[in-house]
């Protein structure tokens, strides 16, 4: 048999009523008593101290998720952080770009959204009931808030499509909690698909200096703890603005930005064939990051330095800022590195990339090609000639099929591989 009880956390707490002046021999007489029960204990009449009630495994668990939101609502997120248990299993919070926390992506991230949302946001629970879990289940209880929502102008904000003709819908209310003891082991709740934001278009059009770390290449927030106040600020005035929508030219030439974020996600994932297609005929390999020169040889296919690259780097866009054009949307990305076996630290590559927006043909047409031009922002030496230098000492032979003898390396995905193959053995 199940064990339920309600919680109304915005219920508003009954005064007391007042007491009446009582007379003096009458507040002796209490005292008196007092006194007498804390020395000897308060007796149900049979002579047995009466102990206090233990809460059930419901109860506390309603009492937990009842402090655990008062806590979230005062802005308190090392208190809300702490109601959530080591042993947390899946937290799913709203206007996230990765909305579903979980243990894989470490503590650390959790704080984060916490950190993040509590600075921006409100938790409205109703009522609420609770359930004992089966034996067998992680959990003691679960409590259930049907009518549950996150609220504030930011959420409001974030929810605005982009498109004019597209309506972002309001996650569902409701939300479900698996709670051990007193603390929260699991929560549920529709927190809502992110479609692009007329949000971070305005926000970028009217503060460019600010949105450039507060939204990436997608135009999805970025919801770092440091940012809240910012997005505060911008959210709120672009609700005082009347929510605009952006032009339809002005939001396809936005969107041309997060090819660079395709190009670069399909690089890391050695995924040559695609990341190549991103780029136009126009683009060459010097241009790209990591190059590391040519030397004396013969300037590398696209294509051949996307399978050296691929094996050997790891780029970060970092951050980046987009300024949409007519004809062209230039993405430019001063935080942009590097990283791989190659190197001991992410190595700066400040890049700028130039993409068209014209349309050409079907989605498919108008997607491949769409990078027009790499740029280096700085004339950053890629550090390679040490590498080189040392394998000829330790492994000559794979040195000879990795560098030639001035140290260039060779651009092909088999001196990649060989490359890579010494550099973990030595």
């Amino acid at each position: 048999m199940h064990t339920k009880g309600e919680i109304r956390v915005h219920a508003a707490r009954p005064e007391r009523p007042r007491a009446r002046r009582a007379a003096p021999a009458a507040i002796l007489l209490a005292v008196v008593v007092a006194v007498t029960l804390v020395g000897f204990g308060a007796f149900d009449g049979s002579g047995t101290a009466e102990p206090d009630p233990i809460p059930t495994a419901a109860e506390s668990a309603l009492l937990a998720v009842e402090e655990f939101a008062m806590a979230w609502n005062r802005g308190d997120a090392d208190v809300v952080d702490g109601f959530i248990a080591e042993e947390w299993e899946t937290i799913v919070l709203p206007a996230l770009a990765g909305p579903v926390l979980r243990p894989e992506d470490g503590r650390e991230a959790l704080t984060e959204a916490i950190g993040f949302l509590t600075s921006l946001t409100s938790l409205s629970l109703g009522p609420c009931a609770a359930e004992m879990s089966p034996p067998d289940s992680p959990t003691t209880a679960v409590v259930r808030c049907d009518e549950a929502v996150f609220g504030g102008h930011y959420l409001e904000a974030v929810r605005s499509s982009i498109w004019h003709d597209i309506a972002a819908p309001a996650p569902d209310p409701g939300i479900v909690f698996g709670v051990r003891g007193d603390r929260l082991l699991g929560i549920a709740t529709d927190a809502g698909g992110f479609a692009p934001q007329a949000y971070c278009i305005w926000a970028e059009q009217t503060r460019p200096d600010a949105a450039a770390t507060l939204f990436d290449l997608h135009c999805r927030p970025i919801t770092a703890a440091g940012q809240a106040e910012l997005h505060a600020e911008l959210a709120a005035g672009f609700l005082a603005a009347g929510a605009p929508l952006p032009s339809r030219h002005l939001t396809e030439a936005r969107l041309n930005a997060l090819y660079v974020d395709r190009f670069v996600e399909h690089h890391n994932l050695q995924d040559t064939y695609t990341a190549q297609n991103w780029l136009s005929h126009t683009v060459g390999a010097t241009t790209l990051p990591g190059f590391a020169g040519t030397g004396n040889v013969e300037v590398p296919s696209v294509d051949d330095y996307l399978s050296w690259s691929a094996t050997l780097l790891q780029i970060d866009a970092g951050t980046c800022t987009v300024e949409p054009g007519t004809v062209t949307t230039v993405v430019d990305c001063p935080g942009m590195s590097v990283s791989g076996p190659l190197f001991d630290e992410p190595l700066p590559q400040p890049t700028r990339f130039v993409l068209s927006t014209a349309h050409r043909g079907g989605t498919i047409a108008r997607a491949y090609g769409r990078i027009v031009a790499v740029e280096p922002l700085a004339d950053v030496p890629v550090p390679i000639e040490d590498v080189c230098r040392r394998l000829q000492q330790t492994d000559p032979t794979a040195a000879s099929l990795a560098f030639d003898d001035d140290c260039t390396p060779v651009y092909t995905g088999r001196a990649a591989d060989v490359l890579a193959t010494a550099l973990r053995e030595e």
